[in-house]
This record gives structure tokens, sequence and C-alpha cells, in this order.
């Protein structure tokens, strides 16, 4: 094979067409980075939608849950209120029936004396 005598502009146009195809190689991988960059940005937007609405689940949640043990406290407070009067009318009426008792006792023993 015949050795050809290079000039200078087949020169330049070989090192013309190394950049450009450099170029295009850059472009390419630009353009995928660019896609993947813009799927984790998309990805991350949709963590944090997924975030803020759990967020907002929990802060939900946390506030349902303490309206219901308020609501647990005021209904023990009552039940303590009402075992309180219970218990205080059931000693009342203790205290009535001994009266009663002791009446009836004493009259049963003047009713015996008086009989014989």
């Amino acid at each position: 094979m015949p050795k050809k005598n290079m000039t200078i502009d087949d020169l330049a146009g070989m090192v013309q067409r190394g950049f450009t195809e450099m170029g295009q190689r850059i472009d390419g991988a630009e353009k995928r980075l660019g896609n993947r960059i813009d799927g984790v940005e998309g990805g991350l937007t949709s963590v944090e939608k997924g975030s803020e609405k759990l967020r907002i689940e929990m802060h939900d949640e946390f506030r349902r849950v303490h309206e219901e043990i308020e609501n647990i406290k005021k209904k023990l407070d009552q039940l303590s209120s009402r075992t309180m009067e219970d218990t205080d009318a059931t000693i009342k009426e203790v205290f009535q029936l001994k009266k009663r008792i002791e009446i009836l006792e004493r009259n049963y023993k003047e009713l015996k004396s008086s009989i014989g």
C-alpha cells in the first residue's frame, strides 16, 4: 500500500471530525445525565409529597388519639364523681337503717317487758 502524504487540511479535517465526534458523545452523555437528574428530582418531589401526606396523617391521628384520651379522662372523672356520690348515699342509707334497727330493738324490748 502506498503511503499517502497527509496535508495540513487532511490533518485539520481529522481533528475537526474528532472534535465533532467528541462533542456528540458529550452531548449524548449530558442528555442522559439530564434525564437521570430529572428522574431523581421527580423521585424527590414524590418523596416530599409522600412525606408531607404522612406528616399530615400522623398529625391528624395524634390529634384524634389525644381527643380520645381527653374523652376517657372526662368519663373517668364522671365515674369517680358518681362513685363517690353512690358511696356517700349508701353510707347515709346504712346509718338510716342502723337508726331504724336501734328503734325497732328498743320497741321490741319495751314490748317484751310490757308483755312479760
